[in-house]
C-alpha cells in the first residue's frame, strides 16, 4: 500500500517512522488515529499496529515486543484487488456481405465486446468510442449515451469470466479510410495490464478497426 493521509485526534503521525505519538491518554479517553492508503498490488496485506511506548508499565502487555496476543498490538487483513478487463472491437456491413465491399453511404455495424478475465468482479466500468469524421451516428443497442461524437457506454458491474456486448450502427460519409477506436475508460478496481482512459493502444483495454471504402471509377 501506498500512504495518502491521515488524521489523529490526539498527537501527531509520522508516514515515515510510522510513529504515532499520542503523548498523555487520560484515564478513561480514546483518541483515533486514521489512515487513509492506497491499494497497489493485489493478494493478501496485512497490517499490524501496536503500542510501543509508555511511561508507566502496563499490567497485562509489553509494549513492542511484537506479541499478537496481548491487546496492546492488533493486525487487521485486506485484500488487495486488481481486476483483468479485456476490449475487443469488429466491423460488419449492416446489409450483410464483406466488409471489403463498403460504398458511400452504406451503414456498418461495430461490435465492442468487454470481458472480465480476471479473478474478481469488476465495478464501475465504463467504455468511450469517439466516432471519427465519416460517420454518422445511427443507433446503439446497449442503451449507452450518445453526445456526438462520442458514446459513453456504463457497464457497471462485470462478474469473473463474464463478457457483455454493444452494437453500435452508423452511416459512411466519407471516402477515405475510417479508423475507429473503443477504449476502457472506468473501473473502480486496477487492472493487472492495462491502464484505462490512457489512450494506449498497445494495450488490451483498447482495440480499434479501419475500413476502406470502394469507390467506383468514374
Amino acid at each position: 500500500v501506498s500512504y495518502v493521509t491521515s488524521t489523529a485526534t490526539q498527537g501527531s503521525y509520522a508516514n515515515g517512522s510510522g510513529i504515532w505519538n499520542i503523548g498523555t491518554l487520560t484515564n478513561g479517553a480514546t483518541e483515533t488515529l486514521e489512515i487513509t492508503v492506497t491499494v497497489d498490488q493485489p493478494g493478501d496485506i496485512f497490517n499490524t499496529a501496536q503500542v510501543s511506548s509508555a511511561d508507566q508499565p502496563d499490567i497485562d502487555s509489553d509494549p513492542n515486543n511484537n506479541v499478537e496476543d496481548e491487546d496492546d498490538q492488533e493486525t487487521v487483513p485486506l485484500t488487495g484487488v486488481v481486476v483483468d478487463l479485456a476490449l475487443d472491437k469488429s466491423v460488419v456491413p449492416a446489409a450483410g456481405g464483406s466488409v471489403l465491399d463498403l460504398e458511400l453511404g452504406d451503414n456498418i455495424i461495430y461490435t465492442i465486446e468487454v470481458c472480465n478475465e480476471g479473478d474478481y468482479d469488476a465495478t464501475g466500468v465504463e467504455v468511450t468510442d469517439v466516432l471519427p469524421p465519416g460517420l454518422v451516428y445511427v443507433s446503439n443497442d446497449a442503451g449507452a449515451n450518445f453526445a456526438d461524437p462520442t458514446i459513453t457506454w456504463t457497464i457497471g458491474g462485470l462478474a469473473t469470466g463474464a463478457c457483455v456486448y454493444m452494437e453500435i450502427e452508423a452511416t459512411i460519409e466519407d471516402t477515405e479510410p475510417i479508423t475507429n477506436s473503443a477504449e476502457i475508460t472506468g473501473t473502480d478496481q486496477p487492472d493487472i495490464d492495462s491502464e484505462p482512459d490512457n489512450d494506449d493502444p498497445t494495450e488490451d483495454d483498447q482495440d480499434e478497426v479501419t475500413v476502406d471504402v470502394d469507390v467506383p471509377p468514374l
